[in-house]
C-alpha cells in the first residue's frame, strides 16, 4: 500500500497526480494508508492535491 516508486511517489500519490479519484477513493477504503508520506520534493498526498487543484483527492483525504 504504501511501497514508492524511486521519486518516492506511492499509489495513492499517483492516483491524485492523474486525477484517479475512483481509484483513489478504493485506496483510501482499503486503508493502512500513510498520508504523512513525502516523495522526493518533500510533498505530502495533502499537497500534491493541492498542487494539482484535485478537490475530490482534498475531500478524500480529509474524510479518510
Amino acid at each position: 500500500m504504501n511501497m514508492r516508486t524511486v521519486e518516492g511517489y506511492s499509489p495513492v500519490m499517483i492516483a491524485i497526480m492523474n486525477s484517479s479519484n475512483e481509484c483513489l477513493e478504493k485506496l483510501c477504503e482499503y486503508g493502512g494508508v500513510d498520508y504523512s508520506c513525502v516523495n522526493t520534493s518533500k510533498m505530502t498526498p495533502w499537497e500534491i492535491a493541492m498542487n494539482f487543484k484535485n478537490d475530490t483527492a482534498i475531500s478524500l483525504i480529509v474524510k479518510y
